[in-house]
């Protein structure tokens, strides 16, 4: 590819692919398998049928989408689910933008929300998580919630105060599916741990490496029960946890360490 070509596929902000409006490459964010398109619908398509087998997912469903990136669980979805109530939500503005243009305008079942929140990796300079930390949804109003690689770059107090607050919206017996890298016989929380899964993770959160006994405790003390638990088979190696909500628990939690 020419300079030229390269720096106009940069200017891109999407690509058309089998009658489907996909973010440009440069765009995608995961493993450098997401920038080949076939795989990246690929990769969309399995994670809708993932949350059906495990969650009963339909189109009486109502989804919440943290860290919806931009927009591959929405575009599975547009798939076969396409008249499902879906709320997408993200630190990354960049990235809600493009789905309210390429995806909301079209389908207005689908939502895209912006949170001002601070994460070093994907919003540095957002707001701190605290007790006042409350998404825009209204409480027991969601029925199956994903994250997919969010809580691998989140820390603990972070972490926990967002399980909490899916502990609010889900109804009761809502699921919860979610990424983490999670060991046995590690420290309880390492910020790039030299050398794991062969990588060499260097930019702020790039791999947020927990204990799995700790992070059981924080999904038990959530109100949540684990349901299924995958090690090692996702992007990178982190691992699945399939969850169901079980209770409610106190919303209030200490301040979070700056």
């Amino acid at each position: 590819m020419s300079i030229k070509n390269w720096l106009n596929s940069l200017r891109k902000e999407s690509v058309e692919y089998e009658g489907l409006t996909l973010p440009a490459v440069h765009l995608r964010t995961g493993g450098h398998q997401f920038r080949e398109n076939t795989f990246f619908v690929w990769s969309a398509n399995q994670e809708v049928e993932r949350l059906k087998a495990c969650f009963n997912l339909s189109t009486a469903s109502v989804l919440l989408d943290i860290g919806c990136g931009f927009g591959r669980l929405a575009i599975g979805l547009l798939n076969t689910l396409d008249n499902i109530s879906y709320i997408g939500v993200d630190v990354n503005n960049k990235a809600i933008e493009w789905c309210q243009k390429h995806i909301a305008r079209q389908y207005p079942n689908f939502r895209f929300i912006h949170l001002d929140l601070q994460n070093k990796r994907y919003n540095p300079n957002g707001k701190l998580i605290d007790i006042q930390f409350r998404l825009p949804i209204e409480s027991e109003t969601i029925d199956i919630v994903y994250l997919y690689s969010v809580f691998s770059h989140m820390l603990q107090n972070d972490v926990r105060h967002y399980l909490h607050e899916l502990n609010r919206v889900l109804v009761v017996n809502g699921n919860l599916f979610f990424t983490a890298f999670s060991e046995q016989d590690v420290p309880v929380e390492t910020v790039n741990p030299p050398g794991y899964q062969n990588i060499d993770w260097k930019a702020d959160l790039h791999c947020v490496r927990y204990n799995h006994e700790f992070l059981l405790s924080m999904i038990e003390e959530s109100g949540f029960f684990l349901e299924k638990f995958e090690h090692g088979d996702e992007t990178e190696g982190q691992s699945a946890f399939y969850l169901t909500k079980k209770k409610a628990v106190n919303q209030d939690l200490p301040t979070p360490n700056p």
